[in-house]
């Protein structure tokens, strides 16, 4: 069943939109006076000219607020105080200070940094001076403290509270007195205010719906108030309610609307009505205002009760602090204006306004007062989406000002439409915030739909988003999404245009082959199913018939979405600077068949792409390592002068803020890199280029003059291209453009905060929120970073090179992660088992053998076979100094010595920890015996006996050799990962194999 009262509203016509703009509110009531047929008392003694523009003052705000010019705001005064100073002192620099002759403000971050200042600074004053200008004539009150409140009072508050002890009752205290007291008239006044706005807030509802419905208390229309009655229950006319009006309000002819509901009601009466509804708004939303300083006079108060022991506690200053914060907030709230109601060009005698009613709406709906920026960004944003030659805005708010919770949402009601689709795109951190701030504004009395549209690309793509799109533009329904959905839909579109372009090419192409092959192509069909469809389509005859019309589909959703964007789509993009970053907002869908990068193989060998760039990093490297890890560089006198020339370069330049060395070194000034750095790396890079025969033929000034762009550049260019093969010229150009662009680019960056590597935690949880797997690609390289050890979503570098510069210094600043340490091992015991030879001869073995050489380590067995070497070197040295003086050589050793003399030589042999120590004190007795037997013996002997000893007191630090290296223990695994993870040739191993 269907109720009589719910019968009664079916014929009530719907408000087709609601993109009223603008309409005139005249400063009086349309009640028709006290003999009218609604009175209003309450209502009547609205001062409704303060009720538009300052709400509260409807209290007398002058006399809570102290006016006299030493109470104006002291940080205000501040600022406008910089620029007088500013010019006494005469300084360039706009500042109230004089730091350019400074050797710190020399730096081009140090000038990048006063100029900013310079710039903040004449913009804060500026600000304030266009402040005051502006509220002088219009609020004297705009700058204001409170009576007993100010600052200085605060200050003497906390004095007295100070004096007083901690006991809040203690009498004799002025100040504390006179501030309650006058905050306790405040909170009295407003919650009198409060009850006189809640009264006539019903009152204006009561007579707008009263008229609305053609309602009269005269005596003469009881007859037909009886009959309106009467159809009204019956359901033959339709009766209009408070929700009605607002939505009146909204519509473009709402008043005209509510005429067609009742007979008698013309369009006149209907927009009194609409003014009553408005004045309802308005009173509704004082009363919100009211509660709110209501509490913020209870805070102050309740500040005032707590000082002493705010002073008892935290000090003097907490307690002025407070006390300040607790009534600038209550000032800030008493002195509120409205700023969306103008002046009525149009009435000379200025008894009206004119206002949007879609922000009083939102604002009776949010029980807040809209603030002068949201007011102006809401204007301009709203101008330029319906202004065909500007379509776009862009403007920046700070953190709190309502951008995400006020502006967004008041944008999506005002632009969403019949013809316009608005979409609000945000970040993927911000969606579930940002949606639910947007379902949280219109749940109410505004009521919108808000969708969500989620989408990627592997996503099938079907009609239902398509038809969810264009239900919401018919329902002026809000869509959030992220840019990745977005981009995502686009680029759905353009791979669907390009693979049923390519496979139709592909078909034509391979028409005869395929009628020779016949049905034998169903036997690779299978195989063919691992790949992607872009990869099949590379090849003739790729895509299946099935596959062809299922993105035929794909391609007819796609462009439709992107017409319907294109036609009628209003994008909000808040963070904008996040969104449109092009490190941080980048989407790429790889196509066709994965071909090898240039110069990955070539003659001259391979791997050179990446080769070059890891030499070139390692130059940099080599400055903290104290050493070159690059092969090229090994046991070069030129290449360790080259590095200790870089070292001293660098530890200069952070001295004068050219680079900066924490975490790692960043270049922070290109100039002095092009001077001073790239030189020595030109000669750096040149050491590599001789290695692998590409500056054969060239000298060296020409050759550092083409690598490094500088005087003598287009001759060294003519020898070059004659003298150089093709490889040669390769290398030579890949090298320049390392030196002049790619490595200051990669050097600047900072690593975990530009770009990193995604640690397996980072992997867990970029696959969970997004709901795909990561790829490969952004596994094992670089990936952009969004902030400190935050990594992008799903962006990576596009720049080939860029992301082999930026892959290897992540490796070389965070080294191995423990599945890259695990794939090293992995192959290296692969390798080792598919070599021949003895087990510590085979290249995998000598390799490991190398890498736990440079962490400082020896493999098991090498001290020991070294030991053996120098042992047989010593006891040769020494019997041939014995013989050489005719001496016997049983008369020179001791029994005893000659007992453990066999012992030792088997104990040499043997592999434990005790007989290498047994066999070192053997040695050194019979060494010792020796040289106090002869005088003519070499001091060659003695080192050798050294050595030896070092030697076998270096085993106690072996490390296992690589055929003992099992995967499956993890505390091994562990213990090795932990002290080879930074080996740099380690490093080049993995990224290399």
């Amino acid at each position: 069943g269907v109720s009589s009262r719910d019968a009664a509203r079916w014929a009530l016509p719907n408000f087709e939109d609601t993109d009223r703009a603008s309409r005139v509110f005249p400063l009086s009531h349309h009640l028709g006076g006290e003999a009218g047929p609604w009175g209003g008392p309450n209502l009547e003694r609205t001062n409704l000219a303060a009720l538009v523009d300052q709400p509260m003052a409807e209290l007398g705000l002058e006399k809570y607020f102290d006016a006299d010019s030493e109470t104006a705001d002291l940080e205000a005064v501040r600022i406008s105080a910089l620029e007088s100073e500013s010019t006494q002192l005469g300084s360039l620099s706009g500042l109230p200070f004089d730091v350019g002759q400074h050797a710190a403000a020399t730096t081009p971050i140090a000038r990048q940094t006063l100029q900013r200042l310079k710039s903040d600074v004449k913009g804060a004053v500026e600000k304030i001076n266009a402040s005051g200008k502006s509220t002088n004539s219009r609020d004297v009150l705009a700058r204001a403290h409170l009576k007993h409140l100010t600052p200085a009072d605060a200050a003497r508050i906390a004095d007295e509270a100070a004096g007083g002890g901690g006991d809040g009752n203690v009498t004799g205290r002025p100040r504390l007195d006179d501030a309650r007291r006058a905050l306790r008239q405040i909170l009295i006044d407003i919650r009198g205010l409060m009850a006189r706005d809640r009264a006539a807030a019903r009152e204006a509802a009561a007579a707008a719906a009263s008229t609305a419905n053609g309602l009269s208390r005269d005596p003469a229309a009881a007859r037909s108030m009886l009959r309106l009655g009467l159809n009204r229950r019956s359901g033959a006319w339709a009766e209009a309610n408070f929700d009605d009006l607002i939505e009146a309000l909204l519509a473009r002819d709402g008043a005209g609307t509510l005429a067609k509901i009742t007979p008698g009601v013309d369009a006149t009466t209907a927009e009194a009505a609409l003014h009553l509804a408005a004045e309802a708004l308005l009173l509704t939303s004082r009363h919100a205002l009211g509660a709110r300083a209501a509490v913020a006079a209870e805070n102050a108060l309740a500040a005032l009760d707590a000082a002493p022991k705010t002073v008892a506690i935290a000090g003097r200053d907490a307690c002025v602090f407070e006390v300040s914060l607790a009534a600038k907030g209550l000032a800030n709230l008493l002195r509120t204006r409205r700023f969306y109601f103008d002046v009525d060009p149009s009435d000379v005698s200025g008894y009206s306004r004119t206002y949007d009613p879609r922000m009083l709406v939102f604002e009776y709906a949010q029980g807040i007062i809209l603030r002068e920026r949201q007011v102006q960004l809401v204007r301009d944003f709203t101008a330029a989406a319906l202004d065909e030659k500007r379509r776009s805005e862009c403007a920046q708010m700070l953190m709190g000002e309502g951008k995400t919770t006020v502006v967004c949402p008041l944008l999506g009601f005002m632009l969403a439409s019949d013809d316009a689709l608005v979409t609000q795109v945000v970040p993927q951190s911000l969606l579930e915030f940002s949606r639910s701030c947007l379902r949280s504004a219109f749940a109410g009395v505004v009521r919108r739909s808000v969708l969500t549209l989620r989408f990627d690309r592997f996503t099938p793509l079907t009609p239902a988003p398509l038809y969810a799109l264009r239900k919401a533009k018919r329902a002026r329904a809000v869509v959030v999404t992220t840019p990745t959905a977005l981009k995502s839909l686009v680029l759905k579109f353009l791979e669907c245009a390009h693979l049923l372009d390519q496979s139709m090419v592909a078909k034509m192409e391979g028409g005869l082959v395929e009628g020779h092959i016949g049905r034998l192509t169903l036997l690779f069909e299978a195989s063919s199913e691992t790949r992607s469809r872009s990869e099949r389509v590379a090849e003739a005859g790729g895509l299946r018939p099935s596959e062809i019309a299922e993105m035929r589909k794909e391609g007819a959703v796609a462009a439709e979405i992107v017409k319907l964007f294109q036609s009628a789509g209003v994008l909000i993009l808040d963070e904008v600077d996040l969104i449109l970053h092009p490190l941080r907002s980048e989407l790429h869908w790889p196509l066709g068949r994965r071909v090898p990068l240039d110069f990955s193989k070539s003659r001259s060998g391979d791997g050179l792409r990446w080769k070059l760039p890891f030499f070139l990093v390692d130059g940099i490297f080599a400055c903290a390592l104290g050493r070159a890890a690059a092969e090229e560089a090994q046991g070069s006198n030129e290449a360790a002068g080259i590095v200790k020339r870089i070292a001293e370069v660098v530890n200069r330049a952070v001295e004068t803020k050219g680079v900066q060395s924490t975490p790692h070194v960043v270049l922070l000034d290109q100039s002095w890199y092009n001077a001073e750095l790239m030189p020595l790396l030109a000669e750096w890079a040149e050491l590599w280029l001789r290695a692998h025969g590409a500056a054969r033929g060239v000298a060296d000034h020409h050759m550092r003059a083409y690598l490094t762009r500088t005087k003598g550049a287009a001759e060294a260019a003519r020898i070059i291209e004659k003298e150089a093969e093709d490889d040669s010229l390769k290398m030579i150009n890949l090298a320049r453009d390392w030196l002049c662009s790619l490595l200051p680019h990669v050097l600047s960056k900072i690593n975990r905060v530009s770009y990193g590597l995604l640690s397996a935690k980072d992997v867990q949880l970029l696959e969970s929120a997004n709901g795909s797997r990561v790829p490969t690609s952004r596994r094992l390289l670089a990936v952009p970073f969004v902030g400190k050890d935050i990594p992008s979503q799903t962006n990576e570098f596009s720049h080939p090179d860029v992301v082999i510069g930026l892959t290897i210094c992540t490796y070389r600043h965070e080294g191995l992660r423990r599945g890259d340490f695990r794939r090293v091992l992995r192959s290296l015991l692969e390798k080792l088992e598919q070599e021949t030879g003895p087990v510590g001869k085979r290249p995998s073995a000598k390799r490991w053998a190398e890498f736990v050489r440079r962490c400082g380590r020896r493999v098991r067995g090498e001290a020991r076979e070294a030991a053996a070497a120098a042992a047989r070197r010593t006891g040769a040295q020494l019997r041939a100094s014995v013989t050489s003086v005719g001496a016997s050589r049983i008369g020179l050793v001791p029994p005893s010595a000659a007992k453990e003399k066999p012992a030792s030589a088997v104990n040499l042999m043997d592999g434990s920890a005790d007989s290498l120590e047994t066999a070192a004190a053997s040695a050194a007795v019979a060494a010792s015996d020796a040289l106090s037997s002869s005088q003519s013996h070499s001091s060659d002997s003695a080192a050798h006996v050294q050595a030896a000893a070092a030697l076998l007191a270096a085993s106690e630090h072996e490390v296992w050799p690589l055929q003992l290296v099992d995967l499956r223990d993890g505390d091994q695994v562990e213990e090795l990962y932990q002290l080879m993870r930074l080996v740099p040739e380690g490093i080049e191993f993995y990224l290399d194999d």
